[in-house]
This record gives structure tokens, C-alpha cells and sequence, in this order.
């Protein structure tokens, strides 16, 4: 097995995802959740029921492609008109391969993990992956590797 399948195939269990989950309760003032977002330099904040399941999610492309600029009050809206509902989750013990599927076929770049209860245990960015994956490939290892992954390249 090569580097890059041996990659693939990490459980999400054993990446470092102990970073700050932003969550918020729906009925959270849409302002409140951008400062908070912007305060914590997040992508994503996920909105969470009484027993920390998942119940939308919504994330800075969303502020800025479906939010601004269409004459919306801030300080008057709730979270709940222009969340995500219903999101996407894995479980923990889901491979990288699985999320980066996930991720590839929804067109999103955060994805919430839940254990099996459901219940949020984090959430993982395209930059949580391609950090990961970067931190794995030693640059001693990588010339062996390129050999077994890349095809011949015809020389012109």
C-alpha cells in the first residue's frame, strides 16, 4: 500500500481536530453569528439542538454568496431563515477519503463530524485535509513514493 492510499485511509479519529467548534443555538441573531464568526477567524459555526446534534451550519462563503448584499437586517434576521438545515455529517470513524468524497460531491469545504449518538464531536475544512496530508509527506520518503503513484511520462 502507498503513501497517498495509506492517507486516504486514515480514520477521522486519528487527525488533530481539537480546535474551537463554533455552535450556536437556532433563533441565534444573524449579526451575533457573523461577529462571532469574525471574531474567531472561522469558517463555519454549526447550530446545534439541546443534545449538541447537528441542525444547520452555516459558513463564511454562505455570509458571503447567499447573505450580503441582498438588503438583509443584520440585527433583525435569525440564523434559521439562511442556515444550511439538515447538514451533511460523517462519523468519527470515517476515513479522509470518505470526507474528501463527501466534501467533492456536495461542493462544500466543511464538513460536521458526530459520533454515533449524532451528537457534534467536530468539524473538518479542506484546510484541516491538505494540512494533514502535508504534514504526512516526508520529503525522504516522497521520491519512492512518486515512483509507485505516477504514471510513466512521455518523454517528447
Amino acid at each position: 500500500m502507498n503513501l497517498f492510499t495509506k492517507l486516504l485511509n486514515t480514520p477521522l479519529s486519528e487527525l488533530d481536530l481539537s480546535g474551537e467548534i463554533l455552535t450556536c443555538r437556532p433563533g441565534s441573531n444573524l449579526q451575533d453569528v457573523l461577529n462571532f464568526i469574525k471574531s474567531s477567524h472561522a469558517g463555519s459555526i454549526v447550530i446545534t439542538n439541546e443534545q449538541k446534534q447537528p441542525v444547520g451550519i452555516i459558513t463564511e462563503r454562505d455570509f458571503l454568496f447567499k447573505i450580503t448584499g441582498n438588503g438583509i437586517d443584520f440585527s433583525n434576521s435569525l440564523i434559521d431563515e439562511y442556515m444550511t438545515p439538515h447538514p451533511t455529517t460523517v462519523e468519527v470513524t470515517s476515513t479522509l477519503q470518505q470526507v474528501m468524497q463527501c466534501m467533492n460531491l456536495g461542493g462544500f469545504r466543511n464538513v460536521i463530524i458526530v459520533n454515533k449518538k449524532s451528537e457534534l464531536v467536530s468539524v473538518i475544512s479542506i484546510n484541516d485535509v491538505l494540512s494533514f496530508v502535508y504534514e504526512k509527506l516526508n520529503v525522504d520518503e516522497l521520491p519512492e513514493e512518486i515512483e509507485e503513484i505516477l504514471p510513466e511520462l512521455p518523454i517528447e
